[in-house]
C-alpha cells in the first residue's frame, strides 16, 4: 500500500503535464501557448492557470481555456486516470455501470478509475458520466487519486475543518473525509463568507487551482499521505468498535451513578446530592425493553423511581409502575421525564470512537473478572485535551445529562474502559467522569462524580420483545 501510494503522489506530480490533453487542451507544446481569454479567470485562479500555461501544461484550446466552464464527471474522471498513468488496456468486457457502456468514449476511463478507487460503485450502479461534476465529488476524487481509502482519512482526523464551515450541511456525508483532507492541506479552499459550496459546479479553473497546488504541495502532501497510511493502532479493538454485528440483539445490565460532595462545607467530602439508576435492557433489532430503577437522594431525603419502557414495532410502552401499560407518543415520553436518548445509550454504539482513531491515547492491558479474562482498552483524556481528539458523538452523550455537562463544562477528567472477550466482542464498558461543579440553584461548589457501568450478555441470541397488552 505504501509503495503504490508513493508511486500515486510521484506520478500526479511527474505526469500532470498529462492534464493538457484531458482537461485542458489537445497536446502538450514545448513551449508556452498564447491564452486569449485569461482576463475570464477569477483572481484566486489566475496565477496557477498562467503557472500552467508557462510550463505548457495548460495549452487552451483554439486559444482559450474557457476558466468558468464545467467539468463533466466523465471528464474529470479521464484527467485523473491519465495523470495517474493508469492502465486503461484491459477494461471488463461486461461494464460495471449500467449507464457507461462499453461503447461509450469514457468506458475504459471509468473502469479504471472503480478499479483503482477513485470512484465508487453507488447501488444503482449508475456513473452518470455526463452530468456536470462538483466541487464535493472533485475533492473526493483528487483526494483518491493520493491513494488514500476512506477508512484512513477516517481514523487520521477530525472534521472541524468541515463543521467549521457556514454550508456544513451541504457537505454530503460520504464527502466530508475528502473536504477535509483538502482544505486542512491546501488542495482546495473555500468560496468566501466561510462556505465551501460543495454542491456547486467544479469549473475547469478550479481544477486548475487544485493541480498547481498537487505540484506546489508535493513534499508536504508525500509526508501527510506517508502519516495517513500507517497502521491502525491495536486493530483488534478497532474491528470490535467498526463491526458490532453480534449485537443486533443483546441483553444489558447498566448501572450509572451520579454523586456531588459539598466542598464548602467543614468537611469537603460531606455528600449532600446522588443519584442511581439500574436499568435491565432487551434488544432486539430496533425493538427493545427497558426497566430502569433507582434513587435520587439529596441530604437526607431519598426518592426511588421506576419504570418500564417497551418499544415494539414502532411504538412506545411506558409503565410507571402504579398506573399500568400505557401508549405514548415521542413527545408524551419526554413530557414524562424520560429521555429518548439516554434509551439508546444502553445500545453499544461505540462509533464515535472511529473517528481520528489513530491518534486516540489508547493503552492496553489484562484483566481478569471472575473466570473470564479480558483485554481491556482504555483512554484517559482531561478538558484540556478532549477536544482535539474530536469526540464529537462521545460529547454528545454527555451533553445529554444535565448533571454530566455541568461537569463537563466546568474542567473534568474521563476515562473510558472497554473490555473485549476472546471472540473479539465488546462485552463490558465503564465510564468515569470526575471534576468540579456548581449548582447555582442551591449555591454549592461540589466535586462532581459520575461513573457508568455496563454488561452485555447472550449476544446474537434471538432475544424476544413483546409488546404489553393496553387495558
Amino acid at each position: 500500500m505504501m509503495h503504490t501510494t508513493m508511486k500515486r503522489i510521484l506520478s500526479t506530480i511527474l505526469l500532470s503535464a498529462v492534464f493538457a490533453a484531458t482537461a485542458f487542451g489537445i497536446s502538450v507544446p514545448a513551449n508556452a501557448v498564447q491564452i486569449t481569454d485569461l482576463d475570464e479567470c477569477a483572481g484566486f485562479a489566475r496565477p496557477a492557470v498562467e503557472y500552467l500555461i508557462d510550463k505548457g501544461i495548460i495549452v487552451g484550446n483554439n486559444g482559450k481555456f474557457n476558466p468558468a466552464d464545467t467539468l463533466t464527471r466523465d471528464q474529470m474522471v479521464k484527467m485523473l486516470v491519465e495523470s495517474m498513468d493508469i492502465d486503461i488496456s484491459n477494461p471488463p468486457a461486461t461494464p460495471s455501470f449500467i449507464d457507461v457502456a462499453p461503447t461509450h468514449w469514457s468506458f475504459p476511463y471509468v473502469e479504471a478509475a472503480l478499479r483503482e478507487g477513485i470512484i465508487k460503485m453507488n447501488a444503482s450502479k449508475t456513473f452518470v458520466p455526463g452530468q456536470k461534476a462538483t466541487r464535493e465529488q472533485m475533492s473526493a476524487m483528487f483526494v483518491r487519486a493520493l491513494g488514500l481509502t476512506d477508512e484512513q482519512l477516517l481514523v487520521n482526523q477530525t472534521l472541524d475543518a468541515v463543521t467549521g464551515l457556514a454550508d456544513a450541511n451541504a457537505v454530503s456525508k460520504w464527502a466530508q473525509d475528502s473536504v477535509e483532507f483538502s482544505l486542512n492541506n491546501g488542495l482546495m479552499n473555500g468560496i468566501g463568507n466561510e462556505k465551501f459550496g460543495p454542491q456547486l459546479d467544479a469549473q475547469r479553473q478550479q481544477a486548475a487551482v487544485v493541480i498547481y497546488r498537487f505540484i506546489m504541495a508535493k513534499d508536504s502532501l508525500q509526508q501527510k499521505v506517508a502519516d495517513f497510511s500507517k497502521e491502525i493502532q491495536f486493530p483488534e479493538f478497532y474491528d470490535s468498535i467498526k463491526n458490532p454485528v453480534e449485537k443486533e440483539s443483546f441483553i444489558a445490565d447498566l448501572n450509572s451513578s451520579f454523586c456531588g460532595r459539598d466542598l464548602g462545607s467543614d468537611d469537603e467530602y460531606t455528600e449532600f446530592l446522588s443519584t442511581h439508576d439500574g436499568i435491565t435492557g432487551f434488544v432486539n433489532g430496533k425493538d427493545f425493553s427497558i426497566e430502569d430503577t433507582g434513587f435520587v437522594r439529596v441530604w437526607n431525603e431519598t426518592t426511588d423511581f421506576y419504570y418500564c419502557i417497551i418499544f415494539k414495532n414502532g411504538k412506545f410502552y411506558y409503565n410507571p409502575g402504579e398506573m399500568g401499560w400505557q401508549l405514548l407518543s415521542p413527545q408524551e415520553l419526554i413530557d414524562a421525564g424520560i429521555s429518548i436518548t439516554s434509551l439508546q445509550n444502553i445500545t453499544p454504539d461505540n462509533s464515535g470512537f472511529l473517528r481520528n482513531y489513530n491518534k486516540l491515547p489508547i493503552t492496553k492491558s489484562i484483566e481478569v473478572v471472575g473466570e473470564t479474562t479480558y483485554t481491556v482498552y482504555s483512554l484517559r483524556f482531561d478538558q484540556s485535551n478532549y477536544d482535539q481528539y474530536g469526540l464529537t458523538n462521545t460529547e454528545e452523550l454527555i451533553q445529554s445529562d444535565e448533571k454530566i455537562s455541568d461537569v463537563y463544562n466546568n474542567g473534568f477528567e474521563i476515562t473510558y474502559q472497554m473490555f473485549i472477550n476472546e471472540n473479539g466482542l465488546i462485552e463490558k464498558g465503564k465510564v468515569f467522569i470526575s471534576g468540579n461543579s456548581l449548582d447555582e440553584s442551591i449555591a454549592l461548589d461540589m466535586l462532581a462524580e459520575v461513573s457508568v457501568d455496563i454488561d452485555y450478555f447472550d449476544l446474537g441470541r434471538d432475544i424476544p420483545v413483546i409488546a404489553p397488552a393496553i387495558k
